[in-house]
């Protein structure tokens, strides 16, 4: 018996102006966590404030 990979379409959107990042995983919305973007007309870095990684 053969096994292959298990496959999976994750998008991840960041939404600047409500400081928000959305996670889909084949579609369905998944996550939706506060981010920290920075002010406005600087390059800054996205920040996860509030992570954490299902294992199921």
């Amino acid at each position: 018996m053969a096994l292959s990979p298990a496959q999976a379409d994750i998008v991840v959107h960041i939404d600047k102006s409500s400081q928000r990042m959305a996670v889909s995983v084949d579609g369905a919305t998944r996550y939706n966590w506060p981010v920290l973007t920075g002010r406005r007309g600087y390059g800054t870095r996205i920040e996860i404030t509030n992570w954490r990684r299902s294992t199921a």
